[in-house]
Parts: structure tokens; sequence; C-alpha cells
């Protein structure tokens, strides 16, 4: 096992300074559009989710064709999602329920098989 480091006050400042660059580059700026698997990281959803709400999310279609590139507002669509769980009425759980069985029927049956097995 190899020796805790000790890290002065200068260092441990640096490094938080480094950091918060770095962090703050990552970050879109305010207005940028991201696409689905950046607004689905800052929601905590999945990217499913995300599709399966664009419209209400405020999805801006971008690109022509069959399939544009979607893009959302993070600071509109975290308003969006927030009024959505505000005004959704708690779920019950969904509970599996079997199908109900055919009704028999008193009709004879056919035989499987050839007719060689059978006699």
């Amino acid at each position: 096992m190899t020796a805790p480091i000790t890290l002065s006050d200068e260092a441990v400042d640096a490094i938080a300074r480094r950091l918060a660059h770095l962090l703050r580059e990552e970050a879109p700026a305010p207005g940028a559009l991201v696409d689905a698997a950046a607004l689905a990281r800052a929601l905590g959803v999945s990217r499913h989710t995300i599709y399966a709400h664009a419209a209400e999310l405020g999805a801006v279609r971008v690109g022509g064709g069959k399939r544009p590139r979607l893009r959302f507002d993070v600071a509109r669509a975290r308003a969006a999602w927030s009024e959505r769980e505000q005004d959704a009425p708690a779920e019950s759980p969904k509970i599996a329920r079997r199908r109900p069985r055919a009704a028999s029927t008193a009709a004879p049956l056919l035989p499987i098989g050839s007719r060689r097995e059978a006699a």
C-alpha cells in the first residue's frame, strides 16, 4: 500500500481552479443547444425518455430529410421537465394481469399423428 499524499493549501486551490475551468468548458453556454444524450445526462433520464418527450421538452429540428437531428435548450427543457413532474399525478404501480382462459369446448379433438399410428 502506498503512503498517503499530503497537499499544500496552494496545491488544493490550484486543483480546484483547474477543475472549475474544465467544468466551465464542458458546460454548454446559456441558450446553446445540446443533443439528446447531453440533455439525458443533465436531467438524469435515458435518451429514450428524451426522444419520447421531445415535443414537451422543446426539441428543435436541425437539418432536413426524414430524420432531422434534435437539439434542446437545457434551461427550457429543465423547466418543462420539472413542470411535467409537478403536474403528473402519482401513478399507481402496474399490476400484471393474466389473460382469461378460453372457454373449453366439448368438441372432440382430432388425433395427432399419421393414420398408421392410429391403427
